[in-house]
């Protein structure tokens, strides 16, 4: 029992004082991430190509990442609005490196969004739409006789159901309009 203890304890031994040599073959990337007028850029993403190593730039554009490989690394940032960046660096086992980078602002093109507001807003013919459209003219809200929508949309259209709100009942103002005999792909305007 004593010689497998002295045995175990004799790898353990050999083991660790194997692996010390192998930690230390990796060194310290320390840096700043900042645009080219020299702000600090916080929240840029860099990582070490090649490795799985990468971390995020702090609020003054400061980053640091620990036991990278000894030896020439390339280093990339990256950030939302910049061009990405990559630069080469040499890394001293069980040193510091520093390595500073600069991004180039770079415009993030958006596809193309319509909105459509009030009655200034250019017409689509209901034909075009996705789904189908009820469209009422302004002459047709003023044959109505009444200036209140739940009436005139209740007139217009009899699949619309609005609640009657009564004085003494708050929770009839709480209930929503219903359509009936609608599909669910159904467009209301007006």
């Amino acid at each position: 029992m004593i010689r497998h203890v002295v045995r175990t304890m004799a790898y353990a031994l050999i083991i660790g004082g194997t692996a010390t040599p192998l930690l230390a073959q990796a060194g310290t990337l320390r840096g700043t991430v900042t645009d080219s007028s020299g702000s600090p850029l916080p929240n840029a993403s860099i990582s070490v190509e090649g490795t799985g190593l990468r971390t995020t730039s702090g609020n003054r554009g400061v980053y640091e990442i620990r036991g990278v490989p000894a030896g020439p690394r390339v280093v990339r940032a990256r950030l939302i609005g910049f061009q990405a960046a990559s630069a080469p660096v040499t890394v001293v086992a069980t040193d510091e490196t520093r390595l500073d980078l600069t991004l180039v602002r770079s415009p993030v093109e958006l596809a193309p969004i319509d909105v459509v507001i009030g009655s200034r807003a250019r017409h689509t013919a209901s034909e075009e739409l996705a789904v189908p459209v009820d469209v009422y003219t302004a002459e047709d809200i003023e044959e109505q006789g009444s200036s209140e929508t739940s009436r005139i949309l209740a007139t217009l259209s009899p699949s619309v159901n609005f609640p009657v709100q009564t004085v003494t009942d708050a929770t009839d103002i709480v209930r929503p309009f219903t359509l009936r005999g609608l599909s669910p792909d159904h467009t209301l305007c007006w």
